[in-house]
């Protein structure tokens, strides 16, 4: 006989499928004072981009590659910035001509072209682009001399120059290139020369890393070969205040339910600003913060990038001081992405306060984590970015520095993004509450349903509660629906206050979504979980009247789903034991 054979003849007279309306029933309440975010499960953005082929190859002379005219290339004559020996070195030939190298490409639209530089015997350089349109004629003109590091004159853009270290410099340039045909690195006699300026300089300059991004800011530099790179990633959704959130795995976009979740705060200032002091106050060992270098979480260009000055031989650590208090559990979240060219992506996180708190191992190029000390999640929100958390408990004892060490790599080698950093006083992680100078608290999420709205549906004297949640790792069963603070799920042998509709077994956890039913009359309830052997008790001794349905939380509010509900449905009718199991298969 089939499961579906054994389902109840009769229709459930409250039937709420949050995961696949993706809306509230009219007849629900929602609350919540503050906005908050969540994953849409369609919304992604742009992250790294480089439509330049062989970027680091200016030798390559394969179609769609480089392209030399009075020129010559050397390949891998010097140490790149990534500390790798594939820079290249570009001869200016003898007389008088335009001397570049460049890729040929049809621009349309606003492109930020950017290039590692070090000057040679050579060093003045111009980054121009081809083609007969007018705005194509945009140029700028850098000295890429050891210390000088300038911008001459430019035109049809905006430009400018970073110091990388060790004389190497980043040259960018911004403009609308529509109609523009090539992106070119030339010679040029000073840093005054006017567009594609024929020159009589010889000599050489050191080029890497070349990117050509169709936006109009420069991100993170990231390598190509024989394919041009556009990647994208799943973006985080801010919701209103009052606008309930049904959230999505940002991998498989799988639709999760109605997230609902209690009050938190995140105690740490300035989460996605991680050059500022209130995070490098206690302690910075070599390591460089470099800010908004690539497409954050939610889309903007606000991922910091810290790397170690000495790769390879020192330690590298970031950390802060932290108030925490006595006998308190704390969970540190933050969003991490290894950079492309990184060479090791193993970082540790940590924090204590006289005695340790949390310590966890992350290997962002494996996805995983391990708790040394304390416990530890990683989410996979896509495109290499994971959201770690670390969580553990402070002593009874406060004395001392409380420090937090958002990362920590004993080998020198490791180059990450972060962004998106929460503490907050809880024993898991919450969805993410972005702060700038001051603490901030994200309110909880409320909904119900209430008078006629809940009366016409429900029966005092018999009935079944079904729910399908995806388990947040915290006990779905005990808080996923409650009718006056009474009717509810919990596991077997926890301890609950008022009236629950059953004790639903154990041994279910490691299925998603979990499903629940629960069925009362007279003085016993039969409840199952994900088809397991149905629990009978014999608890209903004193059946309040049902006024309200609390969808999320219970007692009065005080305790949380934190987690997502799927759906939702009530039968009036105290169903068989077949079909609970059924049901919940």
């Amino acid at each position: 006989m089939s499961i579906a054979q054994n389902f109840p003849e009769i229709r459930p007279s409250l039937s709420l499928d949050f995961a696949n309306t993706k809306k509230l029933d009219s007849r629900i309440t929602f609350s919540r004072p503050t906005s908050a975010v969540y994953y849409d499960g369609q919304t992604v953005t742009k992250a790294e981009e480089n439509l330049l082929t062989y970027s680091q190859e200016f030798d390559n002379a394969s179609a769609g590659a480089w392209g030399v005219v009075s020129t010559s290339v050397s390949a891998n004559t010097t140490v790149a910035p990534d500390g790798t020996t594939t820079a290249d070195t570009v001869t200016a030939s003898a007389g008088t001509a335009l001397k570049y190298i460049g890729q040929a490409k049809t621009l349309s639209g606003t492109y930020t072209f950017s290039v590692y530089a070090k000057a040679g015997t050579h060093s003045i350089i111009q980054l121009f682009f081809g083609g007969a349109n007018p705005a194509a004629g945009a140029f700028a003109n850098f000295n890429i001399a050891a210390g000088s590091g300038v911008v001459g004159s430019s035109a049809g853009g905006t430009a400018s120059i970073v110091d990388v270290g060790d004389g190497w410099y980043r040259c960018v340039f911004t403009g609308d290139l529509t109609g523009g045909s090539d992106v070119i690195v030339s010679f040029v006699n000073s840093t005054s020369a006017t567009r594609a300026e024929t020159t009589t300089s010889t000599g050489t300059i050191i080029l890497w890393g070349a990117q050509l991004e169709q936006r109009s800011s420069v991100t993170a530099y990231t390598p190509t070969t024989t394919q041009p790179i556009t990647l994208y990633q799943p973006a985080l959704q801010t919701a209103a205040s009052g606008v309930a959130r049904f959230d999505h795995n940002p991998v498989t976009q799988e639709s999760l339910g109605l997230l609902i979740e209690e009050q938190r705060t995140n105690l740490k200032p300035y989460s996605e600003q991680f050059d500022n002091a209130s995070w490098r106050g206690y302690i910075n060992t070599n390591t460089t913060v470099t800010p908004n270098q690539a497409i954050a979480p939610d889309g903007t260009l606000t991922a910091d990038l810290i790397q170690p000055t000495v790769a390879g031989s020192a330690a590298t650590q970031i950390s802060s001081d932290v108030g925490f208090s006595a006998s308190t559990t704390y969970t540190f979240s933050c969003f991490y992405k290894l950079l492309p060219t990184s060479t090791n992506g193993v970082f540790t996180i940590y924090a204590y306060r006289t005695a340790g708190i949390f310590t966890v191992t992350v290997d962002l190029s494996a996805g995983t984590v391990t708790a040394i000390l304390g416990s530890a999640t990683i989410q996979d929100c896509g495109n290499g970015v994971y959201r770690v958390s670390a969580t553990g408990t402070t002593g009874s004892s406060v004395a001392g520095v409380s420090q937090l060490a958002w990362f920590s790599d004993s080998s020198g080698d490791t180059s990450v993004f972060v962004w998106g950093a929460q503490l907050e006083a809880g024993a898991f992680p919450t969805s993410y509450i972005p702060t700038v100078a001051s603490q901030v608290t994200r309110s909880a999420d409320s909904a119900s349903m209430t008078g006629t709205n809940f009366s016409s549906w429900f029966r005092q004297d018999e009935g079944t509660l079904y729910t399908e949640v995806f388990d947040s790792g915290l006990n779905p069963w005990a808080v996923s629906v409650s009718i006056n603070d009474k009717f509810y799920f919990r596991q077997t042998g926890s301890t609950a206050f008022g009236v629950i509709i059953g004790d639903v077994g154990s041994g279910f956890t490691t299925t998603l979504p979990v499903k629940m039913i629960g069925t009362y009359s007279g003085n016993t309830s039969n409840s199952s979980a994900n088809g397991l052997t149905v629990q009978t008790a014999s608890n209903l001794t004193a059946l309040p009247s049902g006024t309200i349905l609390n969808i999320g939380n219970y007692n009065g509010a005080a305790f949380y789903q934190n987690g997502h509900i799927k759906k939702l449905a009530y039968y009036p009718q105290r169903l068989s034991n077949t079909n609970l199991q059924a049901l919940t298969s």
